[in-house]
């Protein structure tokens, strides 16, 4: 179980950084679109496109951990003994609460 582990942790590491630098893109150009927009529009529009981006990042980051969690942790991954707990159940809670941090953030924001 340990090499199905060590393919689904390079798995959402290498789809994290996709859409990481997927969602850094998507956001510049939209900030750069916004450019010639009168200075009140565009403040406006800039706060949105900041909550909209914090929504998706952290409705992604929950979702995946939550899925970490529901697929993961139910298995027995031995990597190391001392470390049992870590690897099972940390790095989707990890997630699962960064993500809930983004959401709240945004929901702050937004209200």
């Amino acid at each position: 179980m340990a090499d199905a582990y060590f393919y689904l942790w390079e798995f959402a590491v290498s789809l994290t950084i996709i859409v990481l630098v997927a969602a850094f893109m998507i956001h510049e150009r939209c900030s750069k679109a916004l450019q010639f927009l009168p200075e009140g529009e565009r403040q406006a529009k800039q706060e949105r496109l900041h909550t909209y981006t914090l929504l998706g990042l952290g409705g992604y980051a929950l979702l995946g951990g939550l899925a970490w969690l529901i697929c993961v942790a139910p298995r027995d991954i031995l990597v190391s003994p001392g470390l049992y707990g870590f690897h099972v159940k940390i790095p989707g809670a990890a997630a699962a609460l960064a993500g809930l941090f983004l959401l709240v953030l945004a929901w702050k924001k937004q209200g």
